[in-house]
């Protein structure tokens, strides 16, 4: 396989939080008495920011589900991402070794094409909300209280993420990119999504195109589109036709 560098795609807009927002940080050093069930902070500004892990994950998980070959795969990793090289999340978002590689392995080897951004709030300051909850043994109806910090409904944050095209199909996997966007919208994201947590929106949506001259000579970039939702976009043909 040969690949070679020809662009890249800077994916930016804005996430709205649609419901309360709860992606975990860690406990350690809380007081008696404290929260236990915080949220992941930016330790420089102490304010809750949405790890580009996080981001990433639930959408290469989408993806990979709505993919016969990887979900199969899903299951013969016990629930691993999957490992296979060869599909399109494992192309889009990376793959990882093996865990028994032999000099067989025919895996399609080459770069992850995507890089996604951890995603800051717009706000100087925020207020985070406490939920409470019970949980309820079904033998002794005996409740267990436990209080959620949630991100509230409203907030918003900025991300950002960047896709490498190194081949033609690159193109049409960009939109492939799109559509785990919008299978994120109709899921969730971060914890206790079954519950009511983590419905968020892209908004305020718009790429830009970086060709391999932007970063060596002085090729200029190109803004592709503007768009107010990701249900404002184009049909697949269209926006392929713009992005190439």
């Amino acid at each position: 396989m040969t690949i070679q560098f020809q662009a890249n795609f800077l994916l930016k807009g804005t996430i709205t939080c649609e419901t309360g927002l709860h992606i975990g940080g860690t406990s350690e050093g809380i007081e008696i008495g404290g929260l236990e069930n915080i949220v992941i902070r930016d330790p420089k500004t102490d304010l809750p920011f949405i790890p580009g892990s996080s981001l990433k994950g639930k959408m290469r998980t989408l993806l990979e589900l709505s993919y016969k070959d990887s979900s199969e795969n899903i299951i013969k990793n016990k629930g691993e991402p999957c490992k296979c090289g060869k599909c399109i999340p494992c192309k889009i978002f990376g793959s990882s070794a093996p865990d028994n590689k032999s000099k067989d392995d025919d895996r399609q080897q080459g770069p992850t094409r995507l890089v996604v951004r951890d995603s800051f709030t717009t706000v100087v300051k925020l207020e985070t909300e406490l939920k409470s909850e019970n949980t309820i043994n079904r033998i002794t109806s005996e409740a267990n209280p436990r209080s959620m910090e949630r991100v509230p409904r409203g907030t918003q944050f900025k991300f950002e993420m960047i896709f490498s095209i190194y081949e033609e199909e690159d193109y049409s996997n960009f939109l492939k990119l799109i559509d785990s966007m919008k299978l994120l919208e109709d899921s969730y994201l971060g914890g206790s999504g079954t519950r009511g947590y983590g419905q968020i929106q892209f908004k305020d949506i718009y790429v830009l195109k970086r060709p391999a001259g932007y970063y060596t000579s002085s090729a200029k970039e190109i803004e592709i589109s503007n768009f107010g939702s990701l249900t404002d976009m184009p049909k697949d043909d269209e926006f392929l036709a713009r992005i190439k």
